[in-house]
Formats: C-alpha cells, structure tokens, sequence
C-alpha cells in the first residue's frame, strides 16, 4: 500500500482495487514487483536490497546481498591461507566454520559457499593456484590470437564462461564443469577460423 501512495487504514484499503488485492495475496510488497520483464523494478529491488543491508538487515533470503555476503566470507577465509589456500577437501568446513565463529546473521538454510568462481579458486588453491587457473583460461585465447586463428564463437564462449564465473561456482558442479570443458574445448579447438572471402568486382 505504501509502494502505491496509499495510507494503511481502512480509507486506503477501499481504494485498492481487485488486482492490488491480488498482489497483496501472492506475498508482493511493492506494485512493482508485479512488473514482468521490467528493468527499472529489477534495479529497484537491487538498490532496496543494498540498501536494507547497509542498515543492518539480515541479508537471508536476498539474492543479491546474500552473494556480497558470501564473496566477503570467501575473502576472509582466502586471507587465512593467502599462498596455497586451504585445500579442496576442506572449503565445506571452512565456511562452516566461519559462519560459526563470526556468529553469522545469515539463516543455517541460506549458509552457503561463495558464488564467485574466482574467489572460490583463490580460497581453495591461493595466489599460486590461481595465478595457474588464469593461465590454464587465457593461455587458449591468447595462443589461438597471436596463431590469428581465433574464432568468433570461441570468444562469444569464452565471454559467458568469464561472466558465468562471477556469479555461480561454475566449474564446482558436474553440468558446469562438463559445459565450460566442451563448449571451450569445441570451440577453441575444434572449430577452425574461416577468412571470409573478399569480394572481387569483375570489370571486364
């Protein structure tokens, strides 16, 4: 009622109509959520989000200030073991551990790893592993540019893998691990550049 500019008595209720009713029954809070596919309500909710977090707010549940919370946490264990991190069989742990003994806001149910494949690879292996996780990434462009062997859909690949990175633990699960490996694979590899043939004018 207030997202609309309605006072919550008994006045504001009977200028709701049937599909603000509606919303209000489906767990809406603001009208703007009811917006499909709108880019303004999205930001709206992103800076609303930001902005009840930097207030103190439990971050539970919110998507996107949850994922600030876990690459933080992420952050503060890589500082525990910077060099050589901390190992792959005890990442579960570790983030168990500090939520535990930061006495974390967070819901048990919303405890979870760090979303940032970056971060993930630097808290597990550290600066050492994650200097050679870049160059195992790169080094493929790199070689396939200066060979001018680089294809445009090895690099329309190799954008989403970078960007899917930041968001999700990509390569942590199976279906992500088997779709940057051969879709990076296929298309770097398997697909050669075709120069496209320039076009001669006969003038004869």
């Amino acid at each position: 009622m207030t997202s609309i500019g309605l006072n919550k008595d008994s006045v504001g209720i009977s200028k709701l109509t049937k599909k603000d009713i509606k919303a209000i029954e489906n767990g809406f809070a603001n009208y703007l959520y009811t917006k499909k596919f709108s880019l303004y309500a999205s930001l709206y909710k992103i800076f609303w989000e930001i902005d009840r977090y930097e207030k103190g707010s439990n971050p539970s549940g919110f998507s996107i200030v949850q994922r600030f919370y876990y690459m933080n946490a992420g952050l503060d264990i890589f500082k525990t073991a910077p060099v050589f991190g901390i190992g792959t069989g005890d990442v579960k742990d570790a983030f168990h551990n500090y939520y535990e003994e930061t006495h974390s806001v967070l819901s048990k149910r919303w405890r979870l790893r760090t979303h940032n494949q970056y971060i993930t690879i630097m808290l597990t292996f550290g600066v050492v592993g994650f200097i050679i996780f870049l160059w195992g990434l790169f080094y493929p462009i790199i070689y396939k540019i200066r060979k001018r062997e680089l294809n445009f859909p090895a690099l329309i690949v190799f954008g989403i893998v970078l960007l899917s990175m930041l968001n999700e633990d990509t390569i942590e699960t199976q279906a992500g691990a088997l779709l940057v490996a051969f879709f990076y694979t296929f298309f770097v590899w398997g697909v050669e550049e075709q120069p496209i043939p320039s076009r001669r004018i006969d003038k004869t």
